[in-house]
């Protein structure tokens, strides 16, 4: 027997209630949300270490220049939970503004032009009311002009995904986006600011939508003092990018985010004992709400199914099977 086994079966054995009617069982029964942590305090898999080192050195950085940090991990691995440790972590660098950008929000690429516009003239104002005003209409003029500059994502990609990303607009429109970025990035400057764009949940964009939010992060991720974490899939986005390319296929995803993306980070793996604990924690809470006492063999099964976290929601396997269990007991009974 197995340290899963001993750990389930600790568990089962306190359980030992009577079991309740099942309309009874029905009603007392509550499901974990499934929700994303937003304090260390509730870390349970040591992601804020993590999340500290990233918020503290993209805000302490002495060179002025922009960067972009891509957060990489498949689904459920807790990327969402990572890029809530990092703004919170950034509460202790005051010189820092955070900019929480939902791309989900936003369908076409016109909106998501103007909603990261309007979102970081927002988030600029609050923390500089006496330019709000003078920010607000430089910042924008400048993503009106990228919309007159035919910021279209068909011009995104090109046929060789070796070459330069294409330059927008005629030389005047350059000009005028140069000067206006300039003053930007001397509002930031004088004020002592840096900004910090986090952008979550890439990976569940449409296609074409994916491919318009790297497109917009290139365009503006020159901004000097401006950094981006941006959260996703890595695998996903790449096969997303690369369907542009008939040719080059995936290789030519991994191409164009290498472009864009400076400092790849991939989330540590889990401490095996936690998570195992985690799961445990889960079924011990499906089992007390159904006043469920498992047999040995229930015990065996439940101890294999722990995959990730979210095992222990309520989409997770082994509370799948726990229910399931209760509702095969209550019709036979």
């Amino acid at each position: 027997m197995n340290a899963d086994w001993f750990a389930c079966a600790s568990v089962a054995k306190s359980l030992t209630h009577p079991a309740l009617p099942m309309d009874d069982r029905t009603r007392q029964l509550t499901y974990s949300s499934d929700q994303p942590i937003h304090s260390k305090r509730k870390d349970r898999f040591n992601r804020a270490v993590f999340a500290q080192r990233i918020a503290d050195s993209a805000a302490s950085r002495s060179d002025p220049s922009s960067i972009v940090i891509g957060l990489y991990g498949p689904w459920g691995c807790g990327k969402t939970s990572t890029l809530n440790l990092v703004e919170e972590a950034l509460d202790d660098h005051s010189n820092v503004v955070v900019v929480r950008f939902n791309p989900w929000l936003y369908g076409s690429e016109e909106r998501q032009l103007r909603g990261f516009f309007d979102t970081l003239a927002a988030a600029l104002g609050r923390s500089l009311p006496t330019k709000a005003e003078e920010i607000g209409n430089l910042l924008q003029d400048y993503g009106g002009l990228l919309l007159l500059a035919s910021f279209s994502v068909a011009g995104v990609g090109l046929p060789n995904p070796s070459d330069a990303l294409p330059r927008i607009g005629d030389p005047l429109a350059g000009v005028k986006l140069d000067e206006l970025k300039q003053q930007i990035e001397e509002v930031l400057e004088q004020a002592g600011k840096r900004v910090m764009v986090l952008i979550d949940d890439i990976d569940r964009l449409e296609r074409a939508e994916i491919q318009a939010i790297f497109k917009l992060v290139k365009l503006s991720a020159s901004f000097a003092s401006t950094s981006y974490v941006l959260s996703f899939d890595d695998e996903m986005v790449a096969s997303s990018l690369g369907e542009r390319y008939a040719q080059a296929g995936h290789e030519a995803g991994r191409d164009y985010l290498a472009k864009i993306i400076q400092v790849p980070l991939h989330l540590p793996p889990f401490d095996a004992i936690e998570l195992r604990q985690v799961v445990f924690d889960g079924v011990a809470g499906a089992l007390r709400q159904s006043r469920i006492e498992l047999a040995e063999e229930e015990v065996n099964v439940c101890a294999s199914l722990h995959r990730g976290p979210r095992a222990a929601s309520r989409d997770g396997p082994p509370c799948q099977a726990v229910h399931q269990l209760r509702d095969v007991r209550a019709a036979a009974a």
